[in-house]
């Protein structure tokens, strides 16, 4: 049996729950064409977006992580850094 690491754990939980919620969720692979440091996900519902990294509690950003949460921050795009189902309950609570 193939056993997954805490985090994509974690992503799995938080893209089934907002997907529950009526959420349309995309999730972003990394690899040699993706966009450098692109978030874990893409959240979109009622016309607005959002770009949700997923990281365990005492996980940091990389570099290009950074980078492209400027850059979606500079065009006005909402990012986000999810670090548990908790953090993605409150977001829905909140109306996001």
């Amino acid at each position: 049996m193939k056993r997954h690491k805490p985090e994509t754990l974690l992503r799995e939980a938080i893209r089934k729950y907002l997907r529950l919620m009526g959420y349309y969720v995309i999730t972003n692979y990394q690899s040699a064409l993706s966009y450098p440091g692109i978030s874990d996900l893409t959240v979109i519902k009622n016309g607005k977006t959002w770009w949700v990294e997923i990281k365990l509690p005492k996980g940091k950003l990389s570099e290009g992580q950074v980078k492209f949460q400027i850059e979606i921050e500079a065009v006005r795009g909402v990012y986000l850094v999810m670090r548990s189902v908790d953090d993605c309950i409150e977001f829905v609570k909140n109306g996001g």
